[in-house]
C-alpha cells in the first residue's frame, strides 16, 4: 500500500501540479481540509500522503543533532608520569585482601565450602600506565607512551574488586562484587562523606565443580576522580574501600572495608 501511496502522489503531482508542503506557519488542519476537498481520488491520496511526508521533513529538520557527552575525567601528561614513576610506583598497584574470612571459616568447620573473601587492587594514573608497559614488555611487544589511548592516561582511581570465589571445587560457597565506593575512615564521617564511581563494569570469574557445573562470580572494575578522591581521605592522607557484595538471605549485601594506609602511599605515588 506505500509502494501505491507514493506512486499515487508522483502521478497527482505530474496531473495536478505540486502538492501542499507544510511549512512551520500553516495549519495542519487547514492543509488537512483542503486535501479532503479534493473530488479526484487519486489527487487527493497524492495530497494527503504529501502532508504526511511534509511533516516528517518539518519534523526532521528541526531536530536538534545529539550533544557530545563530555569526558568526566582529564589526562595525565608524559611528564607527571615520568616525575611520579621515578619514585619507584608498583606497576601492580596495591593489593589488599581479606586475610581473615578463611581463617574464620575453617575455625567454624565450614572447611568444604570455604571462600578467600572479596579483595581488591587499586591504581593511580601513575600505576596504571607503569602496569600497561609492565605487561607489554612481559608480552615481547613493548610500547610507548604514543601508543597510549586517552582511556589508558586518564586521570582516574581504578579499583578493581574481586569476587569472594570458593577455594574447593567441592563447595558452592562464593558472593559476587555488586558495588564499589570510597569512604571517609572516620566512623563518624563514613556515612556521609562517600565517593560514588565515575563508571564501572563487571568481569567474570568461573569455576567447575567437582560434579561439573559451572560456577561464575562476578567482580567490579570502577573509576573515580581523583580529584573527589581528595574529599574522602583523612589528614594522614589514608582513606577505605568499600565493596559491597551481592545481597544474600536477608536481602543485604555482604560489606567489607579495605583501608588504605599511609604504609601504602609511597605504592601508589601519593605521598
Amino acid at each position: 500500500m506505500r509502494h501505491f501511496t507514493v506512486a499515487m502522489l508522483g502521478l497527482a503531482s505530474l496531473l495536478l501540479g505540486p502538492v501542499p508542503h507544510l511549512t512551520a506557519q500553516q495549519d495542519f488542519r487547514g492543509v488537512l481540509l483542503d486535501c479532503g476537498a479534493i473530488e479526484n481520488d487519486i489527487a487527493r491520496l497524492g495530497c494527503l500522503d504529501g502532508l504526511v511526508m511534509s511533516l516528517g521533513a518539518e519534523a526532521e529538520g528541526t531536530q536538534e543533532p545529539p550533544a557530545e557527552p563530555d569526558r568526566p575525567w582529564e589526562t595525565i601528561t608524559h611528564e607527571e608520569y615520568r616525575a611520579l614513576h621515578d619514585k619507584k610506583v608498583k606497576p601492580e598497584g596495591l593489593h589488599l585482601t581479606d586475610v581473615g574470612k578463611g581463617f574464620f571459616q575453617a575455625m567454624a568447620g565450614q572447611a568444604n565450602g570455604v571462600s578467600k573473601g572479596f579483595s581488591i587492587r587499586v591504581f593511580t594514573p601513575v600505576n596504571w600506565v607503569a602496569h600497561l608497559f609492565s605487561e607489554a614488555e612481559r608480552d615481547y611487544s613493548p610500547i610507548t607512551w604514543e601508543d597510549l589511548e586517552d582511556r589508558d592516561i586518564a586521570n582516574v582511581l581504578r579499583v578493581r574488586a574481586y569476587p569472594d570465589s570458593p577455594t574447593s571445587i567441592h563447595g558452592e560457597r562464593g558472593n559476587s562484587v555488586r558495588h564499589v565506593v570510597l569512604r571517609h575512615p572516620d566512623k563518624k564521617k563514613r556515612e556521609t562523606i562517600i565517593v560514588q564511581p565515575l563508571s564501572k563494569s563487571e568481569f567474570t570469574e568461573s569455576l567447575q565443580t567437582s560434579g561439573g557445573a559451572d560456577l561464575a562470580f562476578f567482580g567490579v572494575e570502577a573509576l573515580f576522580s581523583m580529584d573527589a578522591l581528595e574529599a574522602v581521605r583523612d589528614q594522614k592522607g589514608e582513606w577505605l574501600v568499600t565493596v559491597i557484595g551481592e545481597g544474600g538471605e536477608d536481602g543485604r549485601g555482604e560489606e567489607k572495608n579495605y583501608k588504605v594506609k599511609t604504609k601504602h602511599l609511597d605504592d601508589l605515588g601519593l605521598r
